[in-house]
C-alpha cells in the first residue's frame, strides 16, 4: 500500500466469510472476526497504486471514475513497476499484457454515493527475475 504521510494509520475492516467477485448485489456475507497481518515498511520506493503478490502473480489496483481510466492507471503503474525488472519499453510491455495479463474487476457494486471503476492489472510471476517489489 502506498504510504502518503509521515505517522500513517492503518486499519483493517469489512471482513465477508464469502463474497463473489465484484459484490454485485452491493454486499458479501459480512461478518466480524480479528485480522493478523504482518507489516513491513519499504522506504525509499515510490508506490502510486496498492500492489497485491500472490503466489503465482502480480496485481496492480487501481479506482477511476470509469472502466478506461482504472484501466489505463493501474497498467501504467504495472509497467513503471516492470520496466527495472524485465527493461522492456512500453511497446514490449503492452504486448505483454495484451498475451499474458490479467484485468479483473475489484467491486462492480455502484453505491449511490461512488460513481466509481475498480480494477486489477497483473501479470504472471517469472521465476528466475527480481520481484516487482522487494
Amino acid at each position: 500500500l502506498p504510504v502518503r504521510v509521515p505517522g500513517a494509520l492503518l486499519q483493517m475492516g469489512d471482513l465477508h466469510a464469502t463474497m463473489g467477485d465484484g459484490e454485485l448485489s452491493g454486499t458479501g456475507v459480512e461478518v466480524s472476526g480479528e485480522v493478523i497481518v504482518k507489516i513491513s515498511l519499504i522506504k525509499d520506493f515510490e508506490l502510486n497504486w496498492p500492489v497485491t503478490e500472490l503466489e503465482d502473480r502480480w496485481y496492480v489496483n487501481a479506482t477511476g471514475a470509469n472502466y478506461d481510466e482504472s484501466l489505463v492507471a493501474a497498467g501504467e503503474e504495472l509497467y513503471r513497476l516492470m520496466k527495472p525488472v524485465f527493461g522492456w519499453d512500453a511497446s514490449d510491455s503492452l504486448i505483454y499484457f495484451s498475451v499474458q495479463g490479467f484485468v479483473e474487476v475489484n467491486q462492480g457494486v455502484r453505491p449511490i454515493h461512488d460513481d466509481m471503476v475498480n480494477l486489477r492489472v497483473g501479470i504472471p510471476k517469472t521465476y528466475g527475475k527480481t520481484p516487482l517489489i522487494k
